[in-house]
């Protein structure tokens, strides 16, 4: 997880786990917690996850190894 992370309201997260898995919760609320932009990447692909990157400027890529 990213709790030591420091946040400021400019970040943004990207996120490919699906919103009603218990990671996407976490990530979901953190982002809302920490006043961040959430981007929520569906039927991952390279492509999607790089186009997201470079269209939103994210910075933070939540990432779960399972």
């Amino acid at each position: 997880m990213t709790k030591n992370l420091p946040r400021n309201p400019d970040s943004v997260s990207a996120v490919m786990l699906p919103p009603y898995h218990t990671a996407g919760y976490n990530t979901l609320f953190e982002s809302l917690v920490m006043g961040t932009k959430y981007i929520l990447i569906t039927n991952f692909t390279m492509q999607k996850m790089l186009q997201a990157i470079q269209d939103y400027k994210v910075n933070i890529l939540e990432i779960y190894n399972f």
